[in-house]
């Protein structure tokens, strides 16, 4: 069997008899069985993403970071020109530009947050919101 960091549902053992499996290799329930433990390859769920691509979410974090931080500690003039900067400027990510694996993961996210929100029926406040002119 390979190896992966990859985490797996349960084994074929414990899927057939409805029991909770440990998830390891073997599983615990199979090792007090000693019986063969299995697991099928489609049971794998999606590989991590890549390096370059956690490196790149980093990135796109920390520059959100300075950007909350400068927000919060500019005036109000300053701050509405720190805004209007970010409306010329793109920080949704571009699909086109990320490995397919990577653009999958990405949708899935966005989809599950989008789900999440739609079924727990409260609605998420916004990142960042900008100040009312007054």
């Amino acid at each position: 069997m390979q190896k992966s960091n990859a985490k797996r549902i349960s084994c074929k053992r414990c899927q057939q008899r409805k029991i909770r499996c440990s998830r390891t290799f073997p599983c615990t329930n199979c090792s007090t069985a000693l019986a063969k433990c299995e697991f099928r390859e489609s049971d794998f769920k999606r590989p991590p993403v890549s390096r370059e691509y956690v490196a790149t979410l980093e990135s796109r974090i920390a520059s959100l970071e300075s950007l909350v931080g400068r927000l919060k500690t500019a005036d109000r003039d300053e701050r509405n020109r720190i805004l209007d900067d970010l409306e010329d400027q793109d920080y949704v990510p571009s699909f086109s530009s990320l490995p397919l694996e990577d653009e999958i993961a990405l949708s899935e996210a966005m989809t599950k947050a989008s789900f999440q929100e739609m079924t727990d029926g409260k609605r998420r406040p916004p990142l960042f919101r900008r100040p009312a002119d007054r």
